[in-house]
């Protein structure tokens, strides 16, 4: 399974350690990483970019996102990218794994309730048992991909969505399924 693992680059200068040991965690429980940003990151320099390169770190990062199973931040500090990360991660459907070190819960974070989202404690210590245990849970979260096609017509619908509601494709169908899961009353969800 791909995960995508990163956090903030302030985050790094203070828990450059534990950056590096979820990483290490993460690949030595046999994870493909999709992204090693955090690792090669200079948090001295990274908030100086052109708005060109932040346009491409922000394509890249939504790229990579999607292309995850699983989504695993570190979120010790506060940080609006962060959160607006995880939204994203959540948003896609992605399971999320949000670690963070005791008596360090970012405020955004507190108020995200979401069944997809761990939001767990950690030392260095026990982040190999946490992070086993955390990414079992997320793999069992893990959204089935649906292929199917469609006429020109309906697609030519759906981009008119995109373009005129700002509203991906796949979260459009996504709460057309929802809804008449909600009307059907024949349908009763199993509770996991």
């Amino acid at each position: 399974m791909k995960v995508y693992f990163s956090s903030s680059a302030r985050t790094k200068k203070f828990y450059k350690k534990n950056i590096e040991a979820i990483y290490q965690a993460i690949e030595k429980l046999g994870y493909q990483q999709v992204t090693d940003f955090i690792l090669k990151v200079d948090p001295n320099i990274f908030y100086e970019r052109s708005p060109q390169e932040a346009a491409l770190f922000y394509k890249k990062m939504v790229s990579e996102i999607k292309k995850a199973d699983i989504c695993v931040f570190e979120i010790s500090l506060d940080s609006a990218g962060i959160g607006y990360s995880v939204n994203l991660a959540l948003d896609a459907g992605k399971p999320v794994i949000a670690l963070h070190v005791p008596e360090q819960v970012p405020y955004l974070l507190r108020m995200i309730q979401h069944p997809k989202i761990q939001v767990i404690e950690y030392t260095v210590a026990d982040l190999p048992r946490i992070l086993k245990d955390a990414l079992e849970i997320a793999k069992e979260q893990v959204d089935i991909r649906f292929t199917f096609f469609l006429t020109s017509q309906l697609v030519e619908y759906l981009d008119h969505i995109k373009k005129h509601r700002k509203v991906a494709r796949a979260t459009f169908l996504r709460r057309l399924i929802e809804g008449a899961m909600k009307r059907d009353r024949e349908f009763s969800p199993r509770v996991s």
